[in-house]
């Protein structure tokens, strides 16, 4: 079930939504993006996960995410299928970008982080 902390999406093709959400929980308490989980829970997998897909994944959201974070980036078998595990702990600093928006979390949503917020944690 998403959460505070975790996110899934069906398939690589939310990378840059999954993005957001990492980005949001490197801001707030730390969380995970599953790919290969449908929105309700369901895992559908994803066919045919390479050493090649988990650095692309990786490339894709180091690239994007300002300023960089370390994450974890692993294949895992759920119900003899393969997704894709994205995890990250909250940051120290006090606020990451992804594509150069700030976001954060708030229940099972990713959103713009507030100006306010923002111009506070600057």
């Amino acid at each position: 079930m998403e959460s505070e902390k975790c996110e899934y999406k069906e398939s690589l093709a939310g990378i840059l939504e999954g993005g957001e959400a990492l980005c949001g929980f490197a801001n707030q308490n730390g969380g995970v993006v599953y790919f290969g989980i449908d929105d309700k829970g369901k895992v559908v997998g994803i066919s045919n996960i390479t050493e090649k897909t988990i650095r692309d994944v990786t490339q894709t959201l180091f690239d994007n995410i300002e300023p960089q974070i370390i994450f974890s980036v692993t294949k895992e078998k759920r119900k003899s299928r393969s997704i894709v595990k994205v995890e990250v702990q909250k940051s120290s600093i006090p606020y990451h970008t992804f594509k150069k928006i700030p976001y954060i979390r708030i229940g099972t949503s990713t959103k713009r982080m507030p100006q306010e917020e923002y111009q506070r944690k600057l």
